[in-house]
């Protein structure tokens, strides 16, 4: 691996976080190829730089209003001169103090002498229940969880979000070697 190609994916990975944290929706989708694929924490997706940019603005406007982005590499694998792998820890701060954790796979293209988001697949770990928290207390936030707008019985999700990533790296492959999925 070209250490100038690990420096620049995370230089835009930093950008995208400031401009994330920033709330600047047009900012955060211009990280994205064109054919960008992401696949959002509910099994929301949008396809092209304009969807997700829709996607961004409603997320950063109403959902993530004033949240805070943290993401911490743990991998960066090159699967060819012009395709990369990162995995991400995330974390993001709400503004009432709580933190939300998960993880990030992300497929990076370079496009032009540049490095973008090819598929991105945020995810967020399920909240804890009463019983792993040690009280009798509901967790906040669950229901929210369970009344995402998202037809999959909640949990089922998880598997799915689970494979979602492996599915990521097969595709990603597979492209590679000249095959479909």
């Amino acid at each position: 691996m070209d250490i100038s190609d690990e420096r620049a994916i995370q230089g835009e990975m930093e950008s995208f976080i400031q401009a994330w944290n920033a709330g600047d929706a047009p900012r955060a989708a211009a990280f994205f190829a064109p054919d960008a694929v992401r696949v959002g924490v509910f099994g929301d997706i949008q396809h092209g730089r304009e969807a997700i940019r829709e996607a961004m603005d409603m997320l950063l406007h109403t959902t993530m209003r004033g949240a805070r982005l943290r993401m911490q590499p743990e991998h960066l694998r090159m699967l060819s001169p012009e395709l990369a792998l990162t995995g991400e820890g995330v974390e993001i701060a709400l503004p009432d103090g709580s933190v939300l954790k998960g993880y990030a796979i992300t497929v990076w293209k370079k496009v032009e002498g540049r490095w973008l988001m090819l598929e991105a697949h945020p995810k967020l770990f399920p909240p804890l229940l009463p019983a792993e928290q040690g009280d009798d207390h509901p967790t906040p936030g669950i229901a929210a969880w369970r009344s995402a707008p998202c037809r999959v019985p909640f949990p089922q999700i998880w598997r799915i979000l689970c494979l979602s990533p492996i599915i990521v790296i097969f595709t990603a492959a597979f492209t590679k070697m000249g095959s479909t999925v």
